[in-house]
């Protein structure tokens, strides 16, 4: 199986659309967007009838049982596009991960990694106020009550 590009399948007011992602190549709006939806509109804008996926599939050199595995590979994706989906902002002011760290406020540092912010926490048991990185938030715990084990 190829991994320089992936397939979705997509629903919009025309119909079944499909889309071909290459990671080299993403519009940088799909990288950041600001919710499920605005996600679910990138794909839209980049999406294309059946008769064009297949003829860019052919264009990169795919042989016509690749094509209808990218197919069923594209379709099998949708699910996840079509359900319900709950998308919640572990960077959003309120997010409480798993270890009772509460999400204060984002701050104007930069983080250690590109386009990372660093966000002030709150832990839910002692109040100690610490800052982490956006990347760490969904996982991290208090350093105090960590110092206090």
């Amino acid at each position: 199986m190829r991994m320089d590009f992936f397939v979705a399948a997509i629903d919009t007011l025309a119909g079944e659309r499909f889309v071909i992602l290459r990671p080299n190549e993403l519009p940088s709006t799909l990288f950041f967007p600001s919710s499920v939806e605005e996600f679910r509109e990138g794909l839209r804008s980049l999406a294309v009838s059946q008769d064009e996926f297949v003829v860019e599939l052919q264009t990169m050199g795919l042989q016509a049982d690749e094509i209808s595995h990218e197919l069923d590979r594209a379709r099998s994706s949708q699910n996840p596009i079509r359900s319900e989906v709950v998308c919640e902002r572990t960077t959003s002011v309120g997010f409480r991960n798993p270890q009772r760290q509460v999400v204060v406020r984002k701050t104007d540092d930069h983080g250690s990694g590109p386009f990372e912010r660093m966000y002030e926490l709150e832990c839910e048991d002692c109040g100690c106020r610490h800052r982490r990185g956006g990347s760490e938030v969904h996982s991290t715990s208090c350093p105090r009550c960590q110092d206090d084990d």
